[in-house]
């Protein structure tokens, strides 16, 4: 899978950029209008470049690909000035990455971590109308509880600081499911084995049955046979008596 259309285009400039215009180049990929993920801008040599000569920038473009609105507050000084585009989108993607904590998100933890006003409903309303519209997250809103319900959300760029956990998060879940798997597997060997056994033992009742029901009716025949003989010998008498 390639990287978004819309980042394409910096991707190409970022290879024939170089210091100060790599740095703007980094902006100017920030403030784009749909461009919510960098981790292949970041990942050019160019860009990464920047982190020597360009800190302030490299640092901003970090912000943006795994950080929050929350977070703009720690970067090292000198911090670059955020343009009100950068703040949307900064509050659009920090949208996002609270969209992946929780199922239902208060509008009161939205407005502290968006860094909006108390009474700045309307605008925390028209924020999640935009990210559903550009297909960031999927939800529902509450107006009466106050509340977002999140069905899914797109992702973010990794942090590599994260990919350690990530890794260890994998494991354990293929772990989980490798006890699972076997846990199924031992459960159907035990079916069939409880399969075998009652068939066997629905033959041998089978069988059983069918050796008594034999005897009784070679007994039944024995008897007919016997009975016919005493009869036929009382006739026999009773008509030498005559």
């Amino acid at each position: 899978m390639g990287p978004p259309a819309k980042l394409v285009p910096f991707l190409l400039l970022a290879k024939s950029s170089r210091g100060a215009a790599a740095a703007d180049l980094v902006l100017k990929a920030i403030e784009a209008p749909g461009v919510y993920v960098f981790g292949e801008l970041l990942a050019q040599p160019s860009i990464a470049a920047l982190q020597q000569s360009h800190p302030p920038a490299f640092a901003l473009l970090q912000l943006f690909a795994y950080g929050t609105l929350a977070e703009y507050s720690k970067l090292p000084e000198p911090r670059p000035t955020l343009t009100s585009t950068m703040i949307h989108k900064l509050r659009l993607l920090t949208l996002i990455s609270l969209a992946h904590t929780s199922r239902v998100l208060s509008y009161d933890l939205l407005l502290r971590q968006l860094q909006l006003d108390s009474s700045a409903v309307r605008d925390l309303e028209d924020l999640f109308i935009e990210a559903m519209y550009d297909n960031l997250i999927k939800a529902t809103i509450d107006q009466r509880r106050r509340e977002l319900h999140v069905e899914s959300a797109v992702g973010r760029d990794v942090a590599p600081a994260d990919l350690d956990q990530i890794a260890a998060t994998l494991k354990q879940w293929c772990d989980v499911t490798t006890a699972v798997l076997e846990t199924i597997d031992d459960s159907m060997k035990n079916a069939v084995a409880l399969a075998g056994e009652a068939h066997a033992a629905e033959q041998k009742l089978a069988t059983d049955l069918k050796t008594v029901l034999d005897k009784k009716d070679s007994k039944s025949k024995d008897k007919a046979i016997h009975g016919n003989d005493f009869g036929m010998l009382a006739a026999f008498m009773g008509a030498g008596g005559q």
